[in-house]
């Protein structure tokens, strides 16, 4: 005999067509789209989740769409469909060969208005056959279509408040409406004038998107990576800095930083020893390193050990994994 909670979900879902179900039914669990960078993963508490917003948000040129078209090859590994709607045209297709994006197997869509790019995103999400990835790069660079099509008043016709309620309404509705996909938004981070007190930070689109993103994360350039002699040295890449700021699902301001060389490569050997040192996963002692029977001088005497030993290089993650499950780093 059914308890009374499975009546009345009985009830309301043959009533209302409803679909109530279960704290503990598989359609109500989180998955997620692992991104292939296990330091980053974990900073993100396993990658990205299916059936949420996820907003990507930062400074000009800190990897924010580097971010997305990790997702994008990590999907495909997967074996799911990927939109990318590319409202700011900078869709580069060699850039995303480079990272090893297959290109036959995405949709690209470079809408005109707002408008246009939040209705291509509402028809991807209400497929639900096999849900996938879609992003929208970006939310700063959608312009609403009274805005384009204005011809009275040409620049001079003001649009107050027009920008951020397009936003907001679009992203209520996509959240309202996707049941599978995993959506990334990316955000250009502006600075408020004449702020005096507090941060001058602001997100073009208004607050509601805060609310509407199941994750935030800030993506940061943390310095430059060079070669060459001191004085014509080169600049190869950078130090790339991941914080979660924002988290519906585990401890938000988790952080890691990855060197990120202009060819497209993650040195992720050399985060995952920054962080074995910095949480004495590794003990450091003056010049040397050591790592159970392991002794080493120098970061890079330690480097070549670890690249030259996969054992050894397995035994320390297996140990940053066992640190951060017993206490949380």
């Amino acid at each position: 005999m059914p308890s009374d909670l499975e009546a009345l979900r009985d009830r309301i879902n043959g009533e209302l067509k409803a679909d109530l179900v279960f704290g503990d039914d598989p359609s109500a669990l989180v998955t997620r789209l692992e991104l292939g960078v296990p330091v980053l993963d974990e900073t993100l508490g396993g990658g990205i989740a299916y059936g949420r917003i996820t907003e990507v948000i930062g400074a000009e040129s800190t990897g924010k769409t580097l971010l997305a078209l990790f997702a994008i090859k990590a999907a495909q590994a997967e074996g799911r469909p990927v939109v990318f709607i590319d409202v700011e045209r900078s869709w580069e297709p060699t850039w995303a060969d480079a990272i090893g994006i297959d290109l036959t197997e995405l949709l690209v869509s470079q809408p005109r208005t707002g408008e246009d790019a939040f209705n291509i995103a509402h028809a991807v999400v209400r497929d639900n056959d096999n849900p996938g990835l879609l992003i929208i790069d970006s939310l700063a660079a959608m312009t609403a279509k009274a805005e384009v099509e204005d011809n009275d008043d040409g620049m001079q016709q003001q649009f107050v408040g027009l920008h951020a309620r397009m936003i907001n309404r679009g992203l209520r509705t996509l959240n309202s409406e996707n049941h599978g996909w995993a959506v990334i938004m990316i955000n250009q981070i502006r600075e408020a004038v004449g702020v005096r007190y507090g941060s001058p930070e602001v997100l073009p689109g208004g607050k509601g998107q805060r609310f509407v993103a199941w994750q935030i994360i800030r993506c940061r350039r943390a310095g430059w990576i060079e070669e060459g002699p001191r004085d014509a040295k080169t600049k190869v890449g950078y130090q790339w800095r991941i914080v979660l700021e924002k988290n519906k699902q585990g401890e938000p301001f988790r952080e890691c930083t990855l060197p990120f060389y202009f060819t497209g490569d993650i040195d992720e050997m050399a985060s995952l020893l920054d962080v074995a040192i910095a949480t004495g996963v590794i003990e450091r002692r003056g010049a040397y390193y050591n790592f159970g029977d392991l002794k080493v001088q120098g970061k890079k005497g330690l480097r070549d050990a670890v690249s030259a030993d996969e054992i050894v290089f397995d035994q320390i993650k297996a140990a940053l994994v066992a640190k951060e499950a017993e206490e949380g780093f």
